[in-house]
């Protein structure tokens, strides 16, 4: 014997089929969809969202998939707010939310879907909302990852799980021969850490190459200044005291031959 939710749903479903037999033109513009967090974290939640503007005035259902599996449907209908159907059986954990208002032929309105506790097995899924139109339909792929811990130089980090997904927290410390404070760092919906650490070497760390370079530049600038600017001027003295001494020495004679 059928369930009150699976005769609804039924119904529903037969409601739909009616209506696609009926008009087969595509009544909606619909915007790019859009997911937030871009990536999400495992655990956590994922957003869709798109913002469609109702160009029809009969009614019409528009549904949001995940990899072609029905998640949830609304009927969209001239001078009516939007409702919402029967949740397919499609074993996904998804809640779906619109305008509560009436809508008529010209309005744009939000559609999103919220899908929890998103997995791995997610990754690459496309989710999806549109009619049975042909073109009626915008899609985007959902991105889901898990945190990477920071692994630079000098760095430990202690890990709560084997893969940190959203909530997971990491301790970071230092290692020997390297200075910084220990943090502890949580996984966003986004796939990031709310903090990272800094360590830093105590050893001085080997000239890098520009270095180096500058130094030997340094070198023969110096080389050239003593080159072209001190070597003159020792050469100028030398010669002076080397002239004074030889006039000295001649004046020497000159006075002794006067005597004798």
């Amino acid at each position: 014997m059928l369930s009150i939710k699976m005769f609804s749903y039924k119904l529903f479903q037969f409601i739909i089929l009616l209506l696609h037999l009926t008009d087969v033109n595509c009544q909606f513009a619909l915007s790019a969809l859009s997911l937030q967090p871009p990536i999400s974290s495992v655990g956590s939640n994922a957003t869709a969202s798109c913002n469609v503007t109702y160009t029809g005035s009969t009614a019409f259902v528009l549904t949001w998939q995940i990899d072609s599996v029905d998640v949830q449907l609304y009927q969209i209908q001239h001078a009516q707010a939007p409702q919402l159907g029967g949740q397919p059986a499609s074993g996904f954990d998804t809640s779906p939310s619109t305008t509560t208002s009436i809508v008529n032929t010209g309005d744009t309105f939000p559609m999103t879907l919220e899908i929890r506790n998103v997995n791995l097995t997610l990754n690459q899924s496309t989710v999806s909302l549109g009619c049975s139109a042909p073109g009626c339909i915008t899609q985007a792929p959902l991105q889901i990852g898990v945190c990477q811990p920071n692994t630079a130089s000098g760095v430990i980090a202690t890990v709560s799980s084997s893969s940190c997904g959203f909530g997971c927290t990491v301790q970071y410390s230092c290692a020997t021969g390297y200075t910084g404070s220990d943090v502890t760092a949580t996984c966003q919906e986004d796939a990031t850490f709310d903090a990272s650490p800094t360590c830093k070497s105590q050893t001085p760390s080997a000239l890098s190459t520009g270095e180096i370079v500058g130094i030997v530049i340094g070198c023969l600038i110096a080389v050239a200044i003593i080159i072209f600017f001190l070597i003159p001027i020792f050469c100028t003295e030398i010669c002076c005291c080397a002239f004074s001494i030889l006039c000295l020495s001649w004046g020497t004679k000159e006075y002794t031959a006067g005597r004798s």
